[in-house]
């Protein structure tokens, strides 16, 4: 089946509105027959090995936006999903996407967060203590993290994404500022 192509955001904001105007529909049905058809597309998808996580998305409809995570030892592992049905009937077509996943896992007291996008490359990698998750070490992708955090103004993200690419591979922590471009 040929996937659609999509603006994330666009959609994610969609979702969101009609989220507004319409009353939440989480029962575990829905849920079991999402993660059906995610399992179809995507193997690493399968049922019983996932819970949703009742503080982020909808399932409305024939459309979703959930966030579901697993345990495996001392791993979770979390996944953003996101399902759209566009037309009716025999010419409908639906997108499946994983936006989103990343991994925790406990090493020595801090909590380590790697975070992929749905291409399998790394976003970013940081640590933060257990007890205190208010320092947060990165080893690489501080800029990426505040950039999807929404935490740069507009002429800061217009530079980090002039220069995406060289900017995530930027390694350590606490970094400067990322400088403002205004043409």
């Amino acid at each position: 089946m040929k996937k659609l192509v999509m603006n994330s955001k666009m959609i994610i904001n969609i979702f969101f509105l009609l989220s507004i105007f319409s009353c939440e529909n989480k029962n575990s049905n829905a849920f079991e027959q999402l993660i059906e058809e995610f399992g179809k597309e995507y193997p690493l998808i399968k049922k019983n090995q996932w819970k949703l996580n009742d503080s982020f998305g909808y399932i409305f409809e024939d459309d979703a936006l959930v966030k579901v995570s697993r345990n495996a030892n001392d791993t979770i592992t979390t996944l953003e999903l996101m399902k759209v049905v566009i037309g009716k009937g025999r010419k409908a077509k639906t997108s499946l996407e994983i936006l989103k996943y990343y991994n925790a896992f406990n090493v020595e007291g801090w909590i380590h967060s790697l975070h992929f996008n749905k291409n399998e490359d790394t976003l970013y990698y940081f640590r933060m203590p257990k007890d205190d998750f208010s320092e947060v070490d990165f080893f690489f992708g501080e800029y990426e993290f505040h950039y999807e955090q929404g935490d740069l103004n507009g002429l800061q993200k217009k530079y980090f994404l002039a220069h995406r690419d060289s900017l995530r591979k930027v390694k350590g922590s606490n970094l400067p500022p990322i400088p403002e471009i205004d043409n």
